[in-house]
């Protein structure tokens, strides 16, 4: 049991190390990696590009901060076709800087140059090394052929190294790089950027010099690492989870303890014997530390066997969350890994055997001869309370972080996002081979299943648009309300069927009719600050895009656009003018029956306007869902595991604690029944002893974990540290657990057959 529970611990410990070191500690694969920074141009608080093409060269050619600067940026969603291979691959879109910057080098061909760039010969692509050995089977005719990405042609000149093949580095293992060329104007463009500091110089002095340059005093650049904004994303509760992992390490421990402390206690006789026969205190102590270090390096072997395992499963829920965690690739057992595993068996080894070595060098000899088994039990009986006391406090914990996680899922799920989700379909067909959206509606509206499509431009659709969507803006007010300054919202190009497929009532009026002249369709909150709480049907609101007047005709309830964790999106509707030559817009889908089932349907129906594309970006509002929460399920899913493990462990150690006070308890009950204690009494004070170190762990344990919830009160949605309902969930759960776990020794308690238990 003791090498089960320590394997227990020491494995979630091992593979949640695993994902910490890789996704959060390990360095960059580049060569002074600690260097390269990304650069923000984007003044969030002005809301506006602080960085001009004339001020990226400024910086390019004149920098006293940085050694290296490139225009780095991903085009993704592009139809790219090579060697007859079609898909929609990420492309990276940089200028010739970037591969100095990034340390990179080709294993074929060649690299494009800043020369080339200047003279505007950019029609050339270099491709990426897993790309060329994976999905191009390492063709050695590669150099020459043509790539089409979009409606532009490039001729590949070039194959990166197998040094840049790092696929926890989404950027270097692009499978397309293209140049970019970035002009001399005054203009703002978004430039995404990437540098390569001076090794004396920090990241604040590369701040200080760019606001500098901008003229913006008020304005702080963001220097970052590559990789620090996703790590940014889930550091938190991924220290929370190395956290939790250590609770389990100390839950193995105290439940360890208290088995040895049992079996010293066992032991006693044979102990004194050898006190007896000569052994000093210390030699008795360092026996029992030694077979502590046996069952923890014991422990160890197995908890590696496990983790490789472990870690496979974490590698795959990493690299299937949407919101992927890049470095998902670089989660394995490595040398760092074995090495704390290895370490912290030795410490458990060590702690878990401390109180037991103890209690044994400092037994009477005289006593233990004489109580031979039962003897000395009472300080022994006072430690396994107090480590199941521990214990308990700290299965506390676990279960309070689970089920906080748990409600927050449930909570997250059940907000109403305003868009009647089931039966429900959005894509974006991106059609590149001459045809149409209309065409691509038309084919879907005859698959079978199908009750109505309707088209959307301007922002993405609600719901699907948070799987990679675009949120186009316009200004808006009212000529009426000059108190009412102009502000910034959604804005929705639809088709008069939108709202019905979409399942979003109108509050007031309705629809507009075919040809209707400028119409508009307002969210219920855009409504109130345009016209307060009067009837705005009628109304005339003035818009920069499109540009002009137009007239209310209906109020729609406002759409949680980015999410159930975000607040409602303000947004307005216009008229979708038609236009048969349009290769680009969004798809809403209603179905009659399940909608993952018409999935693949409408896939075979587009197939033959998308040849050779994998993924149609089809995707059922559930599925969409399931995808958004999907990170959260995932905390939710790892919380629960570390709060069921540890109440299993938990579990045991009551069990344990109890059937071993009955055990060395026998003479004692047997007794106490000759004189008169009936079977129930015995039973009821063994359930009550159980039971009162449960209720001191749950006085430690809760406390606690009202403390420590306060560091991650910000991971939860709509739930609070303070909420009680978690807390007396919690103790219920616990104590029922006790309660069955005790239940079996106290039954055993009760069969105690007075007379041979006087005999023994």
């Amino acid at each position: 049991m003791v090498v089960g529970v320590l394997a227990t611990g020491i494995t979630a410990g091992a593979v949640t190390f695993s994902v910490v070191d890789a996704v959060l500690l390990k360095p960059l694969p580049i060569e002074n990696g600690e260097h390269v920074v990304s650069i923000g141009t984007y003044d969030v608080p002005a809301r506006k590009q602080r960085i001009t093409g004339e001020l990226f060269w400024q910086l390019h050619d004149h920098s006293q901060t940085l050694e290296g600067v490139a225009a780095f940026g991903m085009w993704m969603g592009q139809s790219s076709t090579i060697a007859e291979l079609t898909d929609e691959f990420p492309i990276a879109n940089t200028t010739a800087d970037a591969f100095r910057i990034l340390h990179l080098s080709t294993a074929m061909g060649r690299l494009w140059t800043s020369e080339e760039e200047a003279s505007g010969q950019t029609d050339v692509a270099v491709l990426g090394y897993r790309f060329w050995k994976r999905d191009l089977a390492g063709r050695s005719d590669v150099l020459g052929l043509s790539a089409r990405i979009g409606t532009r042609s490039y001729r590949v000149i070039g194959v990166l190294s197998a040094a840049s093949d790092h696929p926890e580095m989404t950027m270097i293992s692009s499978p397309i790089w293209v140049p970019r060329v970035v002009p001399r104007t005054q203009e703002p463009n978004f430039i995404g950027i990437i540098a390569r500091v001076r090794p004396d110089r920090t990241r604040t002095a590369v701040a200080d010099e760019l606001r500098a340059l901008v003229g913006a005093p008020e304005w702080t650049p963001v220097v970052s690492g590559l990789l620090d904004a996703e790590r940014e994303r889930v550091s938190r509760w991924m220290l929370l989870s190395l956290g939790a992992a250590g609770l389990l390490i100390l839950l193995g421990c105290m439940n360890a303890a208290n088995l040895m402390l049992s079996r010293s206690a066992r032991r006693t006789r044979e102990l004194a014997v050898r006190v007896a026969l000569g052994a000093a205190s210390w030699q008795i102590g360092a026996t029992v530390v030694a077979e502590g270090l046996i069952f923890s390096l014991s422990a160890t072997a197995v908890s590696l066997l496990m983790a490789a395992w472990g870690v496979n499963l974490a590698r795959h829920a990493f690299s299937t969350l949407p919101l992927g965690i890049s470095q998902a690739a670089g989660i394995v057992v490595n040398g760092r890994v074995m090495t704390a595993s290895i370490v912290s068996a030795l410490l458990t080894g060590v702690l878990f055997s401390l109180v037991p070595a103890w209690q044994a060098s400092r037994a009477s000899v005289v006593g233990s001869l004489k109580d031979g088994a039962s003897g000395g039990s009472g300080e022994r009986g006072r430690w396994r309370r107090a480590f199941l006391v521990v214990e308990v406090a700290t299965v506390t914990v676990l279960l309070v972080v689970a089920w906080m996680f748990a409600m927050s899922l449930v909570r997250v799920v059940g907000v109403d996002l305003g868009v009647d989700r089931s039966r429900l379909i959005g894509l974006t067909p991106r059609l590149p081979f001459g045809s149409t959206v209309d065409d691509a509606a038309e084919r879907i509206k005859r698959v079978p299943g199908v009750a109505d499509v309707a088209v959307s431009t301007g922002a993405s659709l609600p719901l699907f648009g948070l799987m990679g969507g675009a949120w186009i803006t316009t200004n808006v007010s009212a000529p009426d309300a000059a108190l009412v300054p102009p502000f910034e919202v959604l804005q929705h190009r639809v088709t008069p069927n939108f709202f019905a497929i979409a399942g979003v009532p109108f509050r007031q009026g309705t629809v507009w009719s075919e040809g209707a002249s400028n119409p508009i369709v307002l969210d219920d909150i855009v409504a109130r600050r345009l016209f307060g709480e009067t009837n705005a049907l009628g109304r005339q609101v003035r818009s920069d895009e499109p540009a002009g007047v137009h007239t209310v005709v209906g109020v729609v309830p406002s759409l949680r656009e980015k999410g159930p964790e975000k607040d409602q999106q303000l947004a307005v509707y216009f008229p979708l003018k038609s236009n048969p030559a349009r290769t680009f817009a969004h798809l809403l889908v209603r179905t009659t029956g399940p909608a993952d089932a018409v999935v693949p349907r409408m896939e075979e129906a587009l197939a033959p306007v998308r040849p050779g594309q994998k993924d149609p970006y089809i995707h059922s509002g559930e599925e969409t869902v399931r995808r958004i929460t999907m990170l959260r399920r995932f905390n939710a899913n790892l919380s629960a595991i570390f709060g069921v493990v540890g109440l299993i462990i938990g579990a045991a150690g009551i069990y344990a604690v109890t059937s071993s006070v009955v055990s060395q308890q026998t003479r004692e009950i047997g007794l106490r029944m000759a004189l008169g204690a009936t079977p129930q009494q015995v039973a009821r004070e063994v359930l009550t002893s159980a039971l009162a170190s449960i209720g001191f762990g749950l006085v430690l344990g809760l406390p606690l974990a009202w403390w420590l919830s306060q560091g991650f009160g910000s991971l939860l949605f709509d739930v609070t540290p303070a909420d009680l309902s978690v807390y007396a969930g919690v103790s219920v759960m616990i104590c029922a657990v006790g309660v069955a776990a005790a239940l079996l020794p106290s039954q055993r308690a009760a069969r105690v057959d007075p007379i041979i238990s006087l005999r023994s």
